[in-house]
């Protein structure tokens, strides 16, 4: 991943040049954990690759159904209209994942975006329902997150 930020709101920012894009398949039966039933998309940006470097890692969950990626863990070209989100900007792996700085359902996409070599997804994360509401509830706390 070339590029990500995520805007909390009231301030809250982290972006980057470097981040690791991780799908993530949790199945009932591996490892002994009781398996989620969902099929996650990490966002990972290692302590060192954070800018500026920091002594925590920052992970960010988008979760979507069970069989979205229909079991492949290569990197999706598509993914639904809404996830659920769990952004960690203080995880101490394999310690902790630390507080959640934010949960909720925001609305997804991946663009395409051409490289000489490669082509790299561009996930951009509206959270336009969470916004709207969040809004009218309390005008300090709108969420927005995009990932480059």
């Amino acid at each position: 991943m070339k590029e990500y930020k995520v805007d909390l709101g009231d301030g809250e920012v982290y972006e980057g040049t470097t981040g690791n894009a991780v799908v993530f398949l949790v199945r009932q039966g591996q490892d002994g954990i009781t398996a989620p039933e969902t099929d996650d998309f990490l966002l990972e940006v290692r302590a060192s690759q954070r800018e500026p470097e920091s002594q925590y890692s920052f992970v960010t969950y988008f979760h979507y159904p069970k069989g979205t990626f229909e079991e492949s863990r290569e990197l999706p070209t598509s993914v639904p209209s809404t996830a659920t989100v769990d952004v960690y900007p203080n995880v101490d792996f394999p310690t902790t994942l630390g507080e959640t700085a934010f949960s909720g359902t925001v609305q997804t996409r991946i663009e395409k975006i051409p490289e000489p070599a490669l082509i790299f997804g561009l996930l951009q994360v509206s959270a336009w329902l969470i916004l709207c509401r969040r809004r009218l509830e309390h005008p300090s706390r709108s969420r927005l997150h995009r990932i480059v």
